[in-house]
């Protein structure tokens, strides 16, 4: 079974940052902040998914970022490990910036109310 490593900084000088707005920190330092938490994040994630992840390997599994937002921790994901397979949210222009940065991510617009645009145990 494959074990990706530590997700780094680095996918912070690889893609387009949001706009001040939407790091949700209005100081200087935004977009270190910025990298550093989505870092973290998806650090944090990509261990408890290596964790409980049982005999499938995490490229073959399908992951879904629900409520991505501007990609703080869609990003990072992508950059690394060529996931998340989708990302969601209900706001259309983060699914537009998301679209411009990790198409390949499949960003999609969603309702606030159920169902998700996707077959049952899709993910």
């Amino acid at each position: 079974m494959s074990h990706p490593g530590e997700i780094t900084n680095a996918w912070g000088t690889q893609y387009r940052l949001p706009s001040p707005g939407n790091m949700m920190e209005y100081h200087k330092n935004r977009e270190v902040v910025f990298v550093n938490q989505g870092t973290l994040m998806a650090n944090s994630i990509l261990n408890t998914i290596n964790k409980y992840k049982r005999e499938k390997e995490i490229e073959k599994m399908k992951i879904l970022d629900f409520g991505c937002g501007v990609g703080r921790v869609a990003m990072p994901l992508f950059y690394h490990i060529k996931k998340p397979d989708y990302c969601v949210d209900v706001d259309p222009g983060v699914i537009s910036y998301l679209n411009e940065n990790i198409p390949e991510a499949n960003p999609r617009v969603t309702s606030f109310d159920p169902p998700l645009p996707f077959e049952s145990n899709t993910f």
